[in-house]
């Protein structure tokens, strides 16, 4: 498949995006059956959680789709900042207005939930660590920098927390990258590689090396003259094969080949117009990734009070899949409104009231436009084929 155009945003890269969310939200399924640290510890394995059998590798293996996250990340941000100089205010605004808006919303909604448990039940839900010092960290955005004694208050921040650090370190290397070309991303992939099979602590080195994975996925498909999409096939096609011959092989080496295979052919899929344009009408998915992300587990805890406060039948509803459809649906919802009434126009301030060049647009290509935007962009370029 030839690419016919480099597309201005990614759509079909944000709806693996948004799939690899809804992977992670089902694989914390099993939550809504504990209260707190200590049980009730049911159910013990995937097989008793609904539709287990359709869902038991979702169940089993959902959390890896954290390392997809990282892939992405850097595979946008290569492609954001590809030709842009943005200075450290700039850069820090982007991403500050972009994600500390609902991490600083859901941090406080947890802080309530945890309180409410407390005074009710005796006891906080599943983190034992949500205390001042804690909470102090999960304000600054430090949460997993390796001050903490463990998962405490929003737990999934914790990825977000570590790819933060990430983030600083990209800032950083932009020069050298654009220097070095291909052997920036390639020798920093090594380093962090390197990092994290030393043991060194830390979950930074595994955030590390799938970010540049991801920068070395965009370097690629700029210079592969069509070819992404034969490649991206023959990725998958030498995972499964690993799988199937190797199936103990460690996952920083067989993960990186089926995640690259998978952006190939959604990037090869964004740069043909049809495609695209069928991507641009879900576009909403990929805008509520974040909030899918950040608000499943408060979800998650705000029932399991309810299931305390009534005499509902705990195990028996949450092992109906009408319940499990329920969870997805309830967290989409909250996801699409925290996108419209928290991330957006918290995202619009910021920037507007912080940044000296309004029109630079910093935003990075997972992040799609608003509407209105869309819609500006598509009469402009229609007045110019007018013209």
């Amino acid at each position: 498949m030839q690419i016919a155009h480099k597309p201005r945003h990614y759509f079909a890269i944000d709806f693996v995006r948004f799939l690899a969310a809804l992977l992670v939200m089902i694989s914390h399924y099993w939550a809504l059956y504990y209260f707190s640290v200590s049980g009730p510890a049911f159910p013990k394995t995937a097989d008793q959680l609904p539709l287990h059998h359709f869902l038991k590798p979702v169940y089993d293996n959902g959390l890896s789709a954290v390392a997809l996250f990282w892939l992405i990340s850097g595979f946008v941000f290569a492609c954001t900042y590809e030709n842009k100089k943005p200075t450290a205010k700039e850069f820090f605004i982007s991403r500050f207005s972009r994600l500390y808006p609902l991490h600083f919303a859901t941090l406080i909604i947890v802080l309530l939930i945890q309180i409410f448990a407390l005074e009710a039940f005796g006891k906080s839900q599943m983190f034992g660590n949500n205390d001042a010092y804690h909470f102090v960290l999960n304000l600054f955005f430090i949460s997993s920098w390796g001050f903490q004694k463990g998962l405490s208050f929003n737990g999934p921040i914790w990825s977000v927390s570590i790819e933060i650090a990430i983030y600083i370190v990209y800032f950083l290397s932009i020069p050298v990258l654009r220097k070095f070309q291909v052997l920036g991303p390639i020798s920093l992939i090594i380093g962090f590689y390197t990092l994290m099979t030393a043991g060194v602590p830390g979950g930074f080195w595994a955030c590390g090396y799938y970010f540049y994975i991801g920068v070395l996925l965009f370097t690629f498909l700029m210079r592969a003259n069509g070819r992404c999409a034969t490649a991206g096939i023959g990725l998958i096609g030498a995972y499964i094969s690993i799988k199937i011959f190797f199936s103990d092989c460690p996952a920083p080496y067989s993960l990186p080949l089926l995640f690259s295979g998978i952006i190939l052919c959604a990037a090869t899929l964004d740069s043909t117009r049809r495609t695209n344009f069928i991507f641009k009408k879900i576009a909403w998915l990929g805008e509520s990734t974040y909030g899918i992300y950040l608000c499943h587990m408060p979800f998650i805890w705000f029932m399991n009070c309810v299931f305390n406060l009534t005499n509902l039948n705990r195990g028996e509803i949450i092992s109906s899949p009408y319940f499990l459809l329920a969870y997805i649906a309830a967290v989409l919802a909250l996801a699409r409104l925290s996108y419209l009434y928290i991330e957006l126009p918290a995202k619009q301030y910021i920037r507007g009231r912080y940044s000296r060049r309004p029109s630079i647009n910093h935003e990075p290509a997972h992040e799609p436009a608003h509407e209105p935007a869309l819609k500006t962009a598509a009469a402009q370029a229609r007045a110019a084929r007018v013209q």
